[in-house]
């Protein structure tokens, strides 16, 4: 009977998932041509352009993605293209690659032919949120590009035994890029590196024998050494060079400490309310006009409090002024940031389903409205049948690919059950270390550029699901 449900719902999937993608892939084509010429006009690629002629970078980005600002600027001469144009291209070429590597890191998928693995590829590439990046002079689309190889290297190395220094070191190399490329991707591709450091340091360990059985242990031993002192020479590498190429407070914006963070994201929003319990510098800091510019403006919030509290008071001292005022928020309000922390990590699990909820201003404060407004501007219609038709066929793939994997764990034996763990662990992690890190970023700013990777492995799930299906059909079964 189970087995029965098992091959029906793989059926279903298979047939929702395969012309599903198919129609988003023509949409996505579509919007993209209609796209191509333009600029999407978000602040911060404006802030990322003007970086890029000084070359100096802030907490927040990345002096990889300015070096990519130059480089298209100066092949604009060569090739008669807008420079704009010439990112978009670099960064469609890398997330296809990345895509192409990844989905072979996929045993289901790697065991189907080329046109199945040319259509993952495509529908990897053409998910509206991801569209939208690849589109954009911003650092997320090469990011999530770097993690997807990051990933690719990591399930690869489950099972290729004597390569781990090789594979861990393509590891590291790739989580400096990503690194280099946007901040935040120094803690969250660091635990994929941790996780396979750790992964293959402990496969490594001997087990204790004697004679032949027991020099083999001192080998295994002397590997495993080897391997942790490789991590922890990339973890100091990568965390030296990140902290070099970047200046804080360069563009006078708030720090991006953990007093700040906490400020973010128990008193971001409305946080006026709390001017009673605001230390006196604050105060003083701020006028009525500038607190409601705050309120009615989130984007300019961080610049406003960068060039008055941080800029006046000196960095310390702005660190113990944000902390007063995220304690008081965490004492005063604690029902309300406990209920918009929980719909923030719900929304950054599922952010298309998400977007289509905030996108027409209703649940709690986001940058969905800001995001989508910019993404219809040259095509409105299309768009919007683009993005609704994209929500709702990853709320419909996600919901039967769990209902699949939750059948096929508890139909498999003891064996199978650790595989399928093994596999599918490092993924889980990242999902849920993306989700807190971002949730706990601040409140009232979920921003669906910021967790493009996790929405990518969900399609990615969705297409090994399929794959599986697809191929267990072909065998027979």
């Amino acid at each position: 009977m189970t087995e029965s449900v098992v091959q029906n719902a793989g059926k279903i999937l298979a047939r929702v998932l395969i012309p599903g993608f198919g129609l988003q892939i023509l949409l996505g084509v579509l919007w993209a041509c209609l796209q191509f010429p333009y600029v999407q006009e978000f602040g911060e690629s404006l802030l990322l352009q003007k970086a890029a002629e000084t070359f100096t970078c802030d907490e927040y980005m990345g002096i990889a993605y300015l070096l990519v600002i130059r480089a298209a600027k100066a092949l604009s001469f060569l090739i008669p293209l807008p420079e704009h144009c010439l990112i978009y291209a670099a960064q469609l070429l890398a997330a296809a690659a990345a895509a192409i590597f990844f989905l072979n890191s996929l045993e289901s998928v790697r065991a189907r032919g080329k046109l199945f693995r040319v259509w993952a590829v495509l529908a990897l590439l053409t998910f509206p949120m991801a569209m939208q990046c690849h589109l954009a002079v911003l650092p997320h689309s090469l990011a999530t590009s770097l993690m997807l190889m990051q990933l690719g290297v990591s399930l690869r190395g489950r099972k290729a035994k004597g390569k781990e220094a090789l594979l861990l070191t393509a590891c590291g190399l790739l989580w400096l890029g990503e690194t280099l490329l946007l901040p935040s991707f120094e803690f969250l591709g660091g635990a994929v590196f941790v996780w396979t450091g750790l992964r293959d340091v402990l496969r490594r360990l001997p087990v204790r024998g004697e004679g032949a059985a027991a020099r083999q242990a001192g080998a295994d031993l002397q590997g495993a050494v080897r391997l942790l002192l490789l991590c922890g020479a990339m973890a100091g590498l990568v965390i030296q060079i990140g902290a070099f190429s970047r200046q804080e407070g360069a563009h006078g914006r708030m720090q991006n400490s953990l007093q700040a963070a906490a400020f973010r994201r128990f008193v971001w929003d409305d946080f006026g309310e709390l001017y009673a319990d605001w230390p006196a510098e604050l105060k003083e800091a701020l006028t009525q006009e500038e607190i409601a510019e705050c309120n009615k403006y989130p984007e300019r919030k961080s610049r406003i409090l960068g060039e008055k509290v941080d800029g006046v008071y000196g960095r310390e001292r702005a660190r113990e002024i944000y902390w007063t005022v995220a304690k008081a928020g965490m004492q005063i309000r604690w029902k309300r940031n406990l209920k918009e922390i929980l719909m923030d990590g719900a929304g950054y699990g599922a952010a298309p389903l998400a977007n289509l909820i905030l996108m027409e201003g209703k649940g709690q404060k986001s940058y969905a409205a800001m995001n989508y407004e910019v993404m219809r501007m040259k095509a409105p219609k299309v768009t919007s049948l683009y993005v609704r038709f994209g929500g709702w066929l990853f709320g419909g793939a996600a919901l039967i690919s769990l209902l699949l994997l939750v059948m096929a764990f508890l139909k498999a034996d003891g064996a199978e059950r650790t595989e399928l763990a093994r596999a599918g662990a490092p993924l889980l992690m990242l999902c849920v270390v993306f989700v807190l890190f971002f949730t706990f970023q601040g409140g009232g700013v979920m921003d669906h550029k910021n967790v493009l990777p996790v929405t990518t492995l969900w399609a990615a799930w969705a297409m090994a699901e399929a794959a599986f299906w697809v191929g267990k059909k072909d065998d027979g079964n």
